[in-house]
């Protein structure tokens, strides 16, 4: 069933949310030793990149400062390179990148 703009940034939203609540407390050393964690955080940045690889050209124009394309190309790191992952940028996406991600959408 296609799934609609607002289901997708939805998806993105509660993804998002999810890793922000996840990695609150941790730092990077806590974050890359916790298996755990690591995974559920790489999971919801592969849902945040295959819903933003979704959204129409007019929901990205009205969040333009939303980083599709590499939300997009954080997803296809996630799933067609999960062999050579580094802790270090997925952290980097899951303690900043996300951050900013929901202040630009709003969903702060």
């Amino acid at each position: 069933m296609p799934r609609d703009d607002a289901a997708r940034m939805r998806d993105i939203v509660e993804a998002a949310t999810r890793i922000r609540d996840r990695v609150q407390g941790l730092d990077e050393a806590g974050f890359a030793s916790n298996d755990t964690v690591m995974r559920a955080v790489l999971y919801d940045l592969a849902i945040i990149g295959e819903a933003a690889k979704g959204v129409s050209d007019d929901a990205r124009r009205r969040f333009p400062a939303v980083p599709w394309p590499d939300m997009a190309g954080m997803r296809d790191v996630v799933v067609h390179q999960y062999f050579g992952i580094d802790p270090a940028l997925v952290w980097r996406a899951a303690s900043g990148s996300v951050p900013k991600l929901l202040r630009a959408i709003g969903a702060t």
